[in-house]
C-alpha cells in the first residue's frame, strides 16, 4: 500500500513580491520533483489568516469610508491592489473572488500608484476579501543589472579622462574659497558720520561621516549599526546610474575588495571568507561581531576603508560627485630578460614568503577618485554631507539600468535611423580611406545618447554640450 501512496516532494521556493518582506525562501510541499525553471510562487490568503502568520500589520483607510481599505502595511512595507501581471493573465491564475496585491517596500514605493490602480475594477478591499499576492512590481522606478554590457574599464577610463573627471586617490584640483566677509554700515546726520564694520568667518561643522569615521578609529569606540544604515551610494561604471545601499553593501563591493587587496591588508587565518559572507545582511553581520575573537581584525579592515571613503560625497566648493573606484591594474610589461616561463615561475614563487608560508593577499591595483558633475546628474545636490546626513560613494563594474523607458542607458551600441550599428572606435587617420571622413574623434567628445536631429543636447562636462545637427550620407560613414 505505501507504493501506491504519492510521494511528496517538499522544497524551498521563492515568493514573488513577498521574499524580499520575509527575507529568505519559503519551504514547499509538492508532488512534482523540483525543476530549475520554477518560477516564483503566488500566495492566496484572507486579511486575518496573513496577520497570524506573517504579522502583525496595520490597515489604512479613510474616514468617510472606514470599511474599505486601500493598504495593509506589514513588514517595512505595505500591500496594495495592483495591476495583474501577464503571467497572471494568460494562465487564468486569478480567482473571481480574489483581488491581485503587491507587496512594496516603503523605500520603493512608486508615486504614480493613483495613476498605476486607475484602471482597476477596486482599488481598495475589505478585510473578508481574499488576496493574491505576488505582483513583478515592473511599475516602480527600480535599478536592473544589465548583463549584455561589453564596455570595459578602459573604455570609461579613456572616456572620463578626456571629460576631466578621473583623478588620482587622495587629489584635488586648485580652487578658490572664502574666506572672510566684510559689512559696512555707515550713517550721516547733521554732519556726523558713523561708521561700522562687521567681519564674519564661517566656522566648520561636524559632519556624520566626519563622527562615524573618527569613532571607528578607535577599537573601543566601534559600533556597527550604523553600518546598516542605508547611507551608501553605489554607481554603475557605465551609465553613471545610482542606487542608495547600505554601508554594508558598499563594504562588499568588488571596489572595496580589490582596495584592501591593494594595501595588502593581513587577515586572520579564514577571516576574509567570513566577512564578506557577513556583509551579505545585518543579522549575519550582528551575528559575526559577537565574536570577540574575530572583532578586532574585522574592525581594522572596516577603519581603513571608511578613511578612504571619507574623501568621497559631495565636494562643498565645485558641488561635484566624488566617488572612489578601484580596479585590478593590467598585467605588467616585461623587461625581457627572462622567458614568459621563468617569469611565471619568479611570480609563483614570489606568492611564499621566505620560511614557506603564503605571503600577504597582494594583488596590483588601481585606486582611482570619479567625478560625477552636477550639470549631468542633477540629483547629486542631494546628497551633501550634514550632521543628520552623508554619502559614501563607491564605483562598481557594473552596468545599470532602469525598468522604466526613460533614464540614463547603456552606451555599449548605437544605431541611425536606418537601424545600422555605429561603431564606437573611429579609423586610424593614417589607414583610412581618404574618400571616407570620421564622423568624430571619441577621444574628444563622447557619443550622443540620442540619433534625433537638434535634440537633446548631451552634456560633456566642462567641453560644454553636443548637438547633433544633420546626418551624413553612406559614404562618410566609418568602416
Amino acid at each position: 500500500m505505501d507504493n501506491l501512496a504519492p510521494k511528496m516532494y517538499m522544497t524551498r521556493r521563492h515568493l514573488g513580491c513577498l521574499e524580499p518582506l520575509l527575507g529568505q525562501q519559503v519551504w514547499v510541499l509538492s508532488l512534482r520533483p523540483p525543476r530549475d525553471d520554477d518560477k516564483p510562487l503566488y500566495l492566496s490568503t484572507e486579511v486575518g489568516t496573513l496577520a497570524d502568520i506573517w504579522g502583525p500589520l496595520w490597515k489604512s483607510c479613510r474616514r468617510s469610508r472606514p470599511e474599505d481599505i486601500y493598504e495593509l502595511r506589514i513588514g517595512n512595507g505595505c500591500i496594495l491592489p495592483w495591476v495583474p501581471d501577464s503571467r497572471v493573465i494568460q494562465d487564468g491564475l486569478l480567482g473571481e473572488d480574489e483581488i491581485f496585491c503587491h507587496w512594496v517596500s516603503t523605500r520603493k514605493l512608486p508615486a504614480n500608484i493613483e495613476l498605476i490602480q486607475k484602471g482597476l475594477p477596486r482599488q481598495s478591499f475589505t478585510l473578508a476579501d481574499q488576496l493574491f499576492i505576488g505582483a513583478t512590481g515592473n511599475e516602480c522606478h527600480e535599478l536592473k543589472p544589465n548583463l549584455t554590457c561589453t564596455r570595459s574599464n578602459n573604455d570609461i577610463k579613456r572616456h572620463m579622462s578626456d571629460i576631466h573627471g578621473l583623478h588620482q586617490l587622495n587629489t584635488a584640483r586648485q580652487t578658490r574659497y572664502k574666506d572672510a566677509q566684510t559689512v559696512q554700515v555707515q550713517g550721516g546726520g547733521l554732519g556726523l558720520t558713523v561708521g561700522n564694520t562687521l567681519t564674519y568667518k564661517r566656522r566648520e561643522g561636524h559632519t556624520w561621516k566626519d563622527a562615524l569615521v573618527e569613532r571607528w578609529r578607535d577599537p573601543k569606540l566601534r559600533n556597527p549599526v550604523p553600518l546598516e544604515h542605508y547611507t551608501g551610494l553605489m554607481i554603475s561604471s557605465c551609465t553613471k546610474n545610482a542606487k542608495r545601499v547600505r554601508l554594508l553593501d558598499v563594504l562588499a563591493t568588488d571596489t572595496m575588495k580589490i582596495f584592501l587587496k591593494g594595501i595588502s591588508f593581513s587577515w586572520e587565518e579564514g577571516l576574509e571568507s567570513r566577512y564578506y559572507r557577513a556583509l551579505k545582511g545585518p543579522k549575519s553581520f550582528r551575528r559575526l561581531w559577537d565574536d570577540a575573537r574575530a572583532r578586532a581584525n574585522i574592525g581594522d579592515a572596516i577603519s581603513i576603508c571608511l578613511d578612504v571613503l571619507a574623501e568621497t560625497g559631495v565636494d562643498e566648493q565645485t558641488g561635484e560627485l566624488r566617488a572612489l573606484w578601484a580596479i585590478k591594474a593590467n598585467e605588467a610589461e616585461s623587461d625581457g630578460s627572462q622567458s614568459p616561463a621563468s617569469e611565471r615561475a619568479e611570480s609563483e614563487s614570489g606568492r611564499m614568503s621566505v620560511d614557506g608560508t603564503p605571503a600577504l593577499n597582494w594583488e596590483p591595483t588601481e585606486e582611482y577618485t570619479l567625478s560625477i558633475f552636477r550639470k549631468e546628474h542633477i540629483w547629486t545636490r542631494f546628497l551633501r554631507d550634514t550632521p543628520d546626513f552623508m554619502a559614501l560613494a563607491v564605483v562598481e563594474d557594473i552596468c545599470l539600468e532602469p525598468n522604466q523607458s526613460y533614464g540614463r542607458r547603456c552606451a555599449t551600441w548605437r544605431f541611425d535611423e536606418s537601424g545600422r550599428e555605429i561603431r564606437r572606435r573611429v579609423p586610424n587617420p593614417s589607414n583610412a580611406n581618404p574618400n571616407e571622413r570620421a564622423i568624430i574623434d571619441r577621444k574628444a567628445i563622447p557619443e550622443s545618447q540620442d540619433s534625433r536631429i537638434g535634440k537633446p543636447k548631451t552634456m560633456l562636462g566642462p567641453h560644454g554640450h553636443q548637438t547633433r545637427i544633420s546626418v551624413l550620407d553612406g559614404r562618410a560613414r566609418c568602416p
